[in-house]
């Protein structure tokens, strides 16, 4: 498959639907919210996990990812059907790998996700996984896999996709999401455009949502600005298709105007608020943490193209390229390609939280320095300012450097 057109046409599709929205107030709004929260989110948390058990949430704090993959195996017990939505969070601490070494049946319900695994390809987007799949690719894949023959249209597969996840969810014991905000009034905060997601969280009896901390609002106007933005630099759409406010297990008094817990929807409902490094990302890089996945960092990204998920590690781009340095190590950071970035700041033209991505990277490459790790071609480099004033060596009048550097 051509790659490299292919996500010029889709990425170019998307800016066109993208631009027709006011960005710079919804961004400026998104960064003024998101700067205010980080200054009081130690005062958020506090208030948010308060709110959220008064509303019958259990909530676990983790400090790291064997923290929280502990927490949830014991959520689980003996659970062995567990549904999934996509969560980064979830790739972040290896959750699928986790749950199934425990001997779980975990599967995947959002399409992009169910079509890498059918397809047995890596996912190379936070937000359209299996965008660099054609029509015809993933037919032949489903045929091979199920013995059936569908028409290669989007429409088709979407439609056969739906019934095989449906089986799926309608026999899973657990479901496990990620969360896209969290009001610190009680609330969880979860878009979607598919519908699987609602269902994940509604039809099994055990609803596990997992976040960062870092996705603490103050009120649910704030998590709807979240979700809006989410939708015009997510997929270039004005509201994702469901916005799901979740504040507890579900409940009814119909009966004598009794409040029984446990109705037609989750039963049980925990939260495992996640640390993993974010905490130190605070202190060196803080706005990193005003990130709310939309996936443009990568959408026009040179790198990103040519590399597609070597590009980063469990997070794709120059943010997980950063990230990683926290969640991993700067030596992990560093094998996801920090030196292949071109420095050419589109990540950060397409930020709506106006994350600084070009210059945090420029940082990083200086904290590799400093740990002793440099790269041949610098130290070569900079032999040559010491040698000869200038970084390509020496070079005669009227001749071009046969090497050139990049910083």
């Amino acid at each position: 498959m051509d790659h490299f057109n292919h996500l010029v046409k889709v990425f170019d599709e998307y800016r066109l639907k993208r631009d027709v929205f006011d960005k710079k107030t919804l961004s400026d709004e998104l960064a003024a919210l998101k700067k205010k929260n980080f200054d009081k989110r130690e005062e958020l948390l506090k208030i948010a996990v308060d709110n959220l058990q008064k509303h019958g949430f259990e909530v676990f704090i983790a400090k790291d990812k064997n923290e929280a993959t502990d927490i949830i195996k014991k959520l689980v017990a003996d659970k062995k059907k567990i549904v999934k939505s996509k969560s980064n969070v979830g790739k972040e601490i290896n959750l699928t790998e986790v749950l199934e070494a425990q001997a779980c049946d975990v599967k995947e319900t959002d399409l992009g996700d169910w079509l890498s695994v059918v397809c047995q390809s890596e996912e190379i987007h936070p937000v359209l996984p299996a965008v660099q799949l054609t029509e015809e690719f993933i037919v032949e894949k489903i045929k091979a896999k199920y013995g059936v023959e569908i028409e290669a249209k989007a429409e088709a597969i979407a439609a056969f996709a739906r019934e095989e996840i449906a089986k799926f969810i309608a026999a899973a014991d657990v479901g496990i999401s990620g969360v896209n905000a969290i009001s610190a009034d009680g609330a969880l905060m979860i878009l979607e455009n598919e519908g699987n997601i609602s269902k994940v969280t509604r039809l099994p009896a055990h609803h596990i949502a997992i976040s960062g901390i870092e996705k603490i609002v103050e009120n649910l106007t704030e998590t709807l600005h979240v979700a809006k933005c989410a939708a015009v630099w997510g997929t270039g759409q004005d509201w994702p298709a469901y916005v799901s406010i979740i504040a507890g297990p579900s409940k009814t008094a119909d009966i004598q105007n009794k409040v029984v817990v446990g109705a037609q929807g989750a039963q049980r409902v925990s939260l495992v608020l996640i640390d993993n490094g974010r905490s130190a990302m605070a202190a060196k890089y803080p706005e990193l943490l005003n990130c709310i996945n939309c996936g443009a960092c990568a959408n026009f990204c040179p790198a990103y193209y040519q590399l597609l998920e070597k590009f980063g590690y469990k997070y794709l781009g120059a943010k997980g390229i950063l990230w990683t340095a926290f969640n991993e190590s700067l030596q992990k950071a560093k094998e996801g390609n920090l030196h292949a970035c071109t420095l050419c700041e589109a990540c950060g033209v397409n930020c709506p939280a106006k994350i600084p991505l070009p210059q945090y990277i420029r940082h990083l490459r200086e904290d590799l320095i400093k740990s002793g790790d440099e790269t041949e071609g610098n130290k070569e480099m900079m032999e040559h300012v010491r040698k000869h004033g200038n970084p390509f060596g020496e070079v005669k009048e009227g001749e071009i450097p046969d090497k050139l550097y990049c910083c």
